[in-house]
């Protein structure tokens, strides 16, 4: 192991180690993690699995093939004709097309930058205001940056998991002879919100004598899924690359398997050193007719986005939604967030997605600095 995911171990432990006591685990004098298992087979799950390329290698050099100069007025189409152009390039032998060098002073951007392929990233030449600084104008509420894969995703026929309790960090799952299953398939797991479990919870009681919006839990409003990959095979099991969070019991439901195919789905794509500010109406103080977001991930993996200072918007600087995996989001920050408190606004780095790893980042004045959401099926961690 190395020492990132060693670090990430340890933090993530230790973070864990308030909630479920010290007999959970034990950090033993030459600095080994022993870990307690519990008679059902449960014990803290292992976070180190985070990040890109779950952190086994360093965040790599993308070598520039296009530089954009800084120019007077707005620079939203031309800096997408550069990302757009490094887009139609071929993937070199580790997965990228090469990088989009945006210069140093301000580029103007009125609209929504994308990234919608494989092996590309945008960097500037600095994440402070004499850097290169992204300058978020108007009154859309759109993010600056989207990267944005394909919403293609193609599901198998379910599989289902062997009725039996399949413990927390777990990574092998029972399974009937006869499944299909080889190794490198991508598949989801998931563990259903079955009326059992929602009772079990008292959730079936949300909302029975106040009818507000949003406040009743119905079966499948919060199943948890993972993505993840087969990494071994016998007639009745396959071994997964990262463990499960969750217990599957079969008291409230059990589990099954989709093997699936995700030809859009984008990966190896990065943002990094620069400076990204909403412009906003001075004249009210918590103005939020202005660029909510700065960077937002939405069906993609195996990505980063690092120095990436973000000052003045509404609510994230990162956010990663559902269908995203294996982000590093590191060194980052978030600065002076401008709209009201409460509800999706100041959520510095988000993430609805799974396995993903925020490190060295800095919030201020935030509502949720540091935030995974509601069905998020982790592991995710923040060190």
């Amino acid at each position: 192991m190395n020492t990132i995911r060693k670090t990430l171990l340890l933090g993530s432990c230790l973070f864990l180690f308030s909630f479920l006591q010290a007999q959970s685990l034990a950090l033993e004098a030459e600095g080994t993690i022993f870990y307690t298992i519990f008679e059902n087979g449960d014990r803290i799950p292992d976070f180190s699995y985070c990040g890109y390329m779950a952190s086994e290698t360093p965040l790599p050099f993308v070598k520039a093939v296009i530089k954009v100069p800084a120019l007077q007025g707005d620079a939203t189409l031309r800096i997408q004709a550069a990302i757009d152009r490094v887009s139609s390039l071929p993937v070199n032998d580790q997965g990228f097309r090469g990088a989009v060098l945006l210069e140093k002073r301000v580029h103007e951007v009125g609209g929504t930058l994308f990234i919608r392929a494989s092996g590309i990233v945008l960097r500037g030449e600095g994440s402070y205001e004499e850097g290169t600084l992204l300058k978020a104008t108007g009154t859309d509420r759109s993010p600056l940056i989207r990267i944005l894969g394909e919403n293609d995703c193609q599901l198998e026929e379910a599989i289902p998991v062997k009725n039996e309790y399949i413990p927390v960090n777990t990574t092998v799952l029972p399974l009937s002879q006869g499944h299909g299953l080889q190794p490198g398939d991508r598949i989801f797991i998931t563990r259903p919100s079955t009326p059992e479990w929602l009772a079990a919870i008292g959730a079936d009681r949300i909302g029975a004598y106040v009818d507000y919006p949003l406040t009743h839990w119905e079966p499948g409003d919060f199943d948890l899924r993972w993505d993840r990959t087969v990494r071994e095979v016998t007639d009745t099991s396959v071994t997964l690359d990262a463990p499960l969070t969750c217990s599957l019991d079969p008291h409230y439901g059990g589990g099954y398997i989709n093997r699936y195919t995700w030809l859009g789905r984008i990966s190896r794509v990065a943002v990094e050193n620069l400076f990204a500010l909403s412009t906003y109406d001075k004249n009210y103080p918590k103005d939020e007719e202005h660029r909510w977001m700065a960077i937002t991930v939405e069906h993609a993996e195996e990505g980063w986005i690092r120095r990436v200072t973000a000052k003045n918007f509404v609510s994230s600087a990162v956010a990663l939604w559902e269908n995203t995996r294996a982000f590093t989001i590191e060194e980052c920050k978030s600065l002076e967030p401008v709209g009201e408190i409460g509800a999706h606004r100041r959520y510095a780095f988000h993430t609805t997605g799974q396995q993903h790893l925020f490190q060295r980042c800095y919030a201020e004045y935030g509502w949720h600095d540091f935030s995974v959401g509601f069905s998020a099926a982790g592991p995710n961690a923040f060190v």
